[in-house]
C-alpha cells in the first residue's frame, strides 16, 4: 500500500518527481528482498551481528533445533533417527520405518473418539500396522496380542470400552 500510495500522491508533479519515486520505490523493494532473504538464510546476506539469525540458520548443525531440541534424547519410546527428505510425505508428515512402527509402542488410554481406531488397531495385532502389541486391563495386567489367534484379538477388541476388564492399549 505504501508503494501504491506513493505513485498516486503526486502523479502531476513531472517526469523528475516519478523518478524520485520510481528509485525510492525500487531501494524499498531491495530492502525487503534483502530482509526476506535474511530471514530465510541469513549467510546469503551481508548482516550486522545485531540481526537475528535466519531459519536455515537455526535448524542446521549440532546447534540447531533439530540435534538440540528434537534428536537424542533419552526418553522412552522412540528410536534414532536420520533427518533427510522424502519427495513422497508432506512437510507436516513425518516417515517412519515399518519396523520402527511395528515395534515401538506407547500407551494409549481408550476414550470414546478413538475407539474404533483402537479396535482396529487389537484386531491387525503386532504384525500389521497399525496394529497393537498388548492390550492392559484396568487390574494392570498386559494381555500380549501376538500370542492371541485373530479370533481371541477379535473378542479383545470387542471389550474395549464395554466394560471394567479393559482400560489402555
Amino acid at each position: 500500500l505504501k508503494i501504491r500510495k506513493m505513485f498516486d500522491d503526486g502523479s502531476a508533479d513531472g517526469a523528475a518527481a516519478t523518478q524520485a519515486r520510481t528509485q525510492k520505490t525500487l531501494a524499498a523493494w531491495d530492502e525487503l528482498n534483502r530482509v526476506v532473504a535474511g530471514m530465510c538464510d541469513s549467510d546469503k546476506v551481508k548482516t550486522n551481528d545485531k540481526e537475528p539469525k535466519g531459519v536455515k540458520q537455526l535448524l542446521e548443525r549440532k546447534e540447531g533445533l533439530f540435534r538440540m531440541n528434537m534428536m537424542g534424547k533419552r526418553v522412552n519410546f522412540t528410536a534414532r533417527s536420520v533427518i533427510s527428505p522424502d519427495v513422497n510425505i508432506g512437510t507436516h508428515e513425518i516417515g517412519v520405518p515399518v519396523h520402527f512402527a511395528t515395534t515401538l509402542t506407547f500407551p494409549e488410554p481408550i476414550t470414546p473418539w478413538n475407539v474404533k481406531i483402537l479396535r482396529e488397531a487389537v484386531i491387525n495385532g503386532p504384525d500389521v500396522h497399525p496394529g497393537a502389541c498388548y492390550v492392559q486391563e484396568v487390574s494392570g495386567q498386559l494381555i500380549d496380542l501376538k500370542r492371541r489367534t485373530a479370533a481371541q484379538r477379535l473378542a479383545i477388541a470387542k471389550r474395549l470400552l464395554g466394560g471394567d476388564d479393559a482400560a489402555a492399549l
